[in-house]
């Protein structure tokens, strides 16, 4: 019976990631980078999981942190700085939004 419950708890914490990081992976299509608190916000981990599950959404080979801290929206992390992050191979939109000059501007 322990095995059975260890087996549920692993299956458990395997699919979460798995929902949470697709869940970062939605997000990143309309926002530059994410952060655990959206993923507290848009899909919480169940109460059988421990809450310090959230380290391990972003240790996967799909994202990278982008060096960049904000404080946590969360109360009950009292303010604490928390990394925000990116997807490894995504293409910064902001490249598209610089203005571009001509060859007849540069002379």
């Amino acid at each position: 019976m322990v095995q059975t419950q260890l087996g549920f708890m692993e299956e458990t914490k395997t699919n979460y990631l798995d929902e949470a990081r697709a869940t970062a992976k939605r997000l990143l299509r309309s926002r530059m980078s994410v952060t655990t608190d959206d993923i507290w916000e848009h899909f919480p981990p169940p109460k059988i999981v421990n809450a310090k599950i959230m380290g391990q959404v972003f240790r996967h080979p799909d994202f990278k942190a982008t060096g960049q801290f904000v404080a946590t929206r969360r109360a009950s992390s009292h303010g604490r700085y928390i990394q925000k992050f990116e997807l490894k191979n995504s293409y910064d939109y902001r490249e598209l939004m610089r203005p571009v000059r001509l060859a007849e501007e540069t002379h």
